[in-house]
């Protein structure tokens, strides 16, 4: 069997599975996204995310399109939100390189693909370290636990997310439906 053949099918498989979502390149949508990105922008975010094993929240900021499936590439997109473990920071020239390790969906025990005659499960594929570097891609941190949170924890947190946005009109009818 091709080694690096499977690897690189095997990856191709956890990107078709991944979502992506293009972000606002006219009025007035760009400019809700300049806000939202300097809010929650990895440096400036109100979750400080700075101790070896500390859970967060994220969601990436892809600036050029590459690490994901063709159709978006060179676009700008966001991806959606995913839990990750901080492993550690390395300055990189300029800026830093975010470095953490990804707590893959319940998709992944239950996925399986074919490779030649044989059936793989991705549950079988080694976690990675990945990381980020904060030059033209970010990451956007919308929580930060010492413990893996509970999903009525999660919750509030995902409403943040550039993914799940709502307008002002949305977001306050939400709040009177959860208080009726």
């Amino acid at each position: 069997m091709d080694h690096d053949g499977f690897e690189k099918y095997q990856n191709n498989i956890i990107l078709s599975h991944r979502k992506y979502k293009e972000t606002p390149i006219t009025e007035p949508g760009l400019t809700e996204f300049k806000k939202h990105f300097e809010k929650n922008s990895f440096l400036n975010s109100e979750y400080v995310v700075n101790e070896p094993g500390k859970l967060f929240l994220y969601e990436k900021f892809f600036h050029y399109g590459t690490g994901i499936p063709e159709k978006f590439n060179g676009k700008k997109v966001v991806s959606y939100p995913m839990m990750a473990l901080y492993t550690k920071v390395l300055p990189c020239d300029q800026t830093i390189e975010v470095e953490y390790l990804n707590i893959e969906r319940t998709w992944d025990l239950n996925t399986s693909f074919m490779y030649g005659d044989n059936e793989y499960h991705l549950y079988n594929k080694l976690s990675e370290v990945d990381s980020t570097i904060l030059w033209f891609d970010e990451l956007f941190v919308y929580g930060a636990w010492d413990k893996m949170p509970t999903w009525q924890e999660l919750r509030p947190h995902y409403q943040k997310t550039w993914w799940f946005r709502e307008t002002k009109r949305k977001k306050r009818n939400r709040i009177i439906n959860t208080i009726i």
